[in-house]
């Protein structure tokens, strides 16, 4: 399997656990009110409260300089060449078309929303080991739970965030750490919810 699979597969693992489990967490909750049957189901209000926040954030946190947005030609300048360029795709979800760029070697994987022939921008951002950049707060693959609990602790999501992952914001737009024994294994900024 090559690593842009592993990666692609991180990606869908992200989503999944993100937005689509069955553990209790998640945007629907059962409620009984007078006049209602048990069946009714009325959001939490938790994506509510965390999506704006999540959008914000999003669009404002960097990886060094990297972030949500950027163009292709400065990246390019940023991180040099890339190790592996896919073919675009087109999103089942919006039509739009993508394109992913690894460096394998910076442990820096991006994908890009082309908009036009010359315009290319950053979508998403997923770092991994070895990378050595940091988010605008600080943290890194290799920081611990409780300094990423300190540096986002008013966008933390409680609904979709345990010790194993803490989302900043919601599956619609935030930043998603991922962990291994308390210690970020990778960082996820961008939209992992459908």
């Amino acid at each position: 399997m090559t690593r842009n699979a592993l990666i692609i597969a991180l990606i869908i693992f992200l989503s999944a656990s993100c937005g689509n489990n069955n553990s209790g967490k998640g945007k629907k909750s059962a409620r009984l009110d007078a006049g209602q049957s048990d069946t009714t189901e009325a959001t939490t209000g938790s994506d509510d409260q965390f999506l704006e926040k999540g959008l914000n954030l999003m669009k404002s946190e960097t990886v060094g300089d990297l972030h949500i947005g950027m163009r292709y030609e400065k990246v390019v300048e940023y991180l040099g060449g890339p190790g592996e360029v896919t073919e675009p795709e087109t999103s089942q979800v919006d039509g739009s078309l993508y394109q992913s760029v690894d460096y394998p070697d910076k442990g820096v994987h991006l994908v890009f929303n082309i908009e036009s022939d010359s315009v290319r921008r950053i979508s998403n951002i997923l770092i991994i080991d070895p990378c050595t950049l940091k988010t605008s707060r600080q943290i890194g693959v290799g920081s611990n739970i409780n300094e990423v609990r300190s540096a986002y602790k008013e966008i933390i999501n409680p609904e979709f965030s345990d010790t194993t992952e803490i989302v900043a914001g919601t599956s619609y737009g935030g930043v998603v750490f991922d962990f291994r024994n308390n210690i970020v294994r990778t960082i996820y900024i961008g939209i992992t919810g459908d």
